[in-house]
């Protein structure tokens, strides 16, 4: 009798432990889910190097003209460790590369320098500007054919005077030329360049090419003139000057890599201009572009011809010199089908890559491809696409010959962003009265902007449930901000990535797609505000980068002459996406203000990180992983010097599983204090006397 009691008391037992496990293990994953610890980070000064980076002249308004180039961060020798690359004001080129802090050293340590070239020629330049450095890259020349190929990279440098010198990794020179019917002169300077490295060949013997770009502006201005081949619509320079006609065009070379030969270019003048007639000038959508300009070149045709392929190449956004680039592309006519076969005058062009740049890692030393370039993805480019103060020129690859152009102006940022097809216009306005139309964000779509797509505050919130998400954004915003237009950051638009709210964001109406673009708007009092594609309020917060007048005035107590020289000429604030991992989706923003400068979530909203600065930046930060952990950094860069921040990211893993380890323990705990043995003891004490019953009615043996 007594095994059969144990045996029906260990049934129960067994019954009643698998229903409290199923319970133990839904209460353990739901706490350490609302419990979990996400990933910490903090940005950590590692390393500074002094140095004047301003200006060339103390006279020039070194916001807009005459800066050196940001430094670059890249692995020239393809080692799977990074260098930084960064010109000089005495014109000389530098390799550097961090070194580790020595123990207790308080101090900041300073970049190793491993090599050093003089961009100085034979001839001794007197002035000191000729040979200043406008714009430097780096790049591959060699294609990429297979998984084992070890490629280095090449540098390439543009100077004030349109020399052009190129390196090899080893920074031995390996051409150098001054570029044909270019001039320099102390009336006029360059006010943006650019540079492309490519591994795709025009002739047979090319090894390459490297695509030169820049525009000549007036000195004296200190303004960038508009396009013009022939000095038009100029009325700030000596028009009697040789060189008058090249001031506000933006003249581009293709280069061999291996020799520096000229293959084209393109210069005012170079493939004519059509001078368009009354009839002409109201033809097609782009009529008011012609009213504008007028005329246009030989065989150009307007920008809604190629719709579709512009909209590729946005977002377009000009902040200052440093956003000019250079890219390449497949461009096609709208309905023009893709060729699956590659243009016969552009050789070697790589077909070992087939994914896109964002579908993989890049780099052996991260477990992926072989390094490469983003523009070695294009199986079959034939364009060369600008991106300028102008707006996007479009070149043919093969001879230069103008395609299209499509004037934007750089107040506003461009993208496709609610995915319908047509272009949309992200603007900040502020009026100086403090009126209720102040401090807003306009969408509006089409080009020009005909309709507005939808609107929104950006100094406080916009609705009673912005205010009650995010109240100390409320508490610290004011629809009272005179924003200083110069400083004012444009729109930043990156692919959506704000996390939507769920069953609240359904209940609300708002679209849990990502389909679409995220406009983030930055304003100087260092609030950040986040719309999704549609106008979904995503989030808003108020962070330490700050740079408004205000806030100097009221921090200093005093107007200091200094200060107001920093401000008024040389401080440039600045917002850029990045990946947290050096290959991956643009998830954060880093913004630098006045002295602070912060890591944001463009997913949440949140800071993840900041740091304060101990000067002004004057320049955008640039962004790369110079000290090789696979996680990107971020170089300021300050009237006298650069200085390095490291991001480190601190795991929450193993927090994570320590608290769902606690919560099983602690459930585990209560399941047990608060079971109801009694009924489990009377229900085996039930079984007991049902057992007897039966053994004493049951048959005699």
């Amino acid at each position: 009798m007594d095994k059969i009691t144990s045996a029906a008391q260990a049934a129960q037992q067994r019954s009643f432990s698998l229903r409290d496990g199923v319970i133990l293990v839904i209460l353990s994953l739901m706490a350490t889910y609302l419990l979990r610890v996400q990933h910490s980070f903090e940005l950590v000064p590692s390393w500074r190097y002094e140095v004047s980076t301003g200006f060339y002249e103390e006279s020039m308004n070194t916001r807009t003209l005459k800066k050196l180039p940001v430094p670059l961060v890249a692995d020239i020798e393809s080692d799977g460790r990074n260098e930084i690359l960064l010109t000089t004001k005495d014109s000389s080129l530098l390799l550097l590369k961090t070194s580790k802090p020595s123990p207790g050293l308080k101090a900041l340590p300073y970049l190793n320098t491993l090599d050093e070239f003089s961009l100085l020629s034979d001839e001794a330049d007197i002035a000191g500007d000729k040979k200043q450095a406008v714009a430097m890259a780096t790049g591959y020349l060699e294609p990429l054919t297979s998984d084992n190929q070890v490629r280095k990279q090449v540098i390439v440098v543009l100077c004030a005077d349109w020399t052009v010198v190129c390196l090899n990794s080893d920074f031995k020179l390996i051409w150098s030329m001054k570029l044909p019917n270019t001039t320099w002169s102390h009336q006029y300077v360059m006010s943006e360049a650019a540079i492309l490295i490519l591994p795709h060949s025009l002739q047979s013997d090319d090894g390459g090419l490297v695509i030169i770009g820049g525009r000549l502006a007036d000195r004296l201005a200190h303004a960038t003139l508009k396009h013009s081949h022939d000095g038009h619509g100029f009325d700030g320079a000596n028009k009697e000057s040789k060189s008058s006609h090249d001031v506000g065009h933006f003249s581009t070379f293709a280069l061999s890599g291996r020799h520096g030969d000229v293959r084209w270019h393109h210069l005012p003048g170079d493939f004519g201009e059509e001078t368009n007639t009354e009839e002409k000038l109201f033809e097609g959508f782009h009529f008011k572009l012609n009213l504008k300009r007028g005329w246009g070149h030989q065989g150009e045709l307007g920008w809604n011809q190629y719709n579709q392929a512009l909209l590729k190449q946005m977002p377009f956004r000009w902040q200052s010199s440093m956003d000019t680039k250079i890219d390449i592309a497949e461009f096609r006519k709208d309905g023009v089908k893709k060729s699956a076969e590659k243009d016969e005058h552009i050789l070697s062009v790589s077909s070992y890559l087939t994914s896109s740049f964002e579908e993989h890692i890049a780099g052996h030393h991260f477990g992926g491809l072989p390094p490469h370039s983003a523009s070695e993805h294009i199986k079959n480019p034939n364009a060369v696409i600008i991106h300028s103060q102008q707006g996007i020129e479009v070149l043919e690859l093969k001879s230069g010959r103008p395609m299209t152009r499509l004037d934007l102006s750089p107040d506003a940022t461009y993208a496709d962003i609610d995915k319908d097809g047509v272009v949309d216009q992200a603007k900040a306005l502020f009026t100086d009265d403090g009126s209720e139309g102040n401090c807003q964000a306009v969408v509006k779509t089409g080009h020009p902007p005909h309709s507005e797509l939808y609107n929104g505050s950006i100094c406080y919130p916009s609705s009673l449930w912005a205010a009650l998400s995010y109240p100390w954004a409320y508490a610290s915003g004011s629809s009272e901000i005179k924003e200083n237009q110069e400083l004012s950051l444009r729109p930043l638009i990156v692919k959506s990535v704000a996390k939507r709210r769920g069953i609240i964001s359904h209940l609300l109406g708002l679209s849990m797609s990502k389909a679409g673009m995220d406009t983030i708007f930055t304003v100087s009092t260092g609030q950040v505000t986040s719309y999704g594609p549609q106008g979904q309020f995503n989030w808003q917060v108020s962070t330490s980068a700050l740079w408004s007048e205000r806030y100097i005035v009221k921090k200093f107590r005093k107007v200091d002459h200094d200060l107001q020289e920093i401000y008024h000429r040389a401080l440039l604030p600045s917002i850029l996406p990045l990946s947290i991992q050096e290959f991956g989706q643009q998830s954060a923003a880093v913004i630098a203000g006045w002295d602070h400068i912060v890591l944001l979530s463009l997913e949440t909203g949140n800071i993840l990180a900041e740091h304060t600065l101990p000067c002004q930046p004057t320049a955008p930060v640039v962004i790369g992983d110079f000290d090789d952990d696979g996680l990107n950094d971020i170089i300021v860069q300050c009237s006298h010097s650069y200085l390095g921040f490291s991001i480190q990211r601190y795991s929450g893993y193993w927090v994570t599983a320590f608290i769902g380890l606690a919560v099983v323990v602690i459930v585990t705990t209560l399941v047990a204090t608060c079971t109801p043995k009694e009924k489990a003891i009377e229900g085996a004490v039930v079984g007991d006397e049902d057992d007897s019953l039966q053994v004493g009615v049951g048959p005699k043996s």
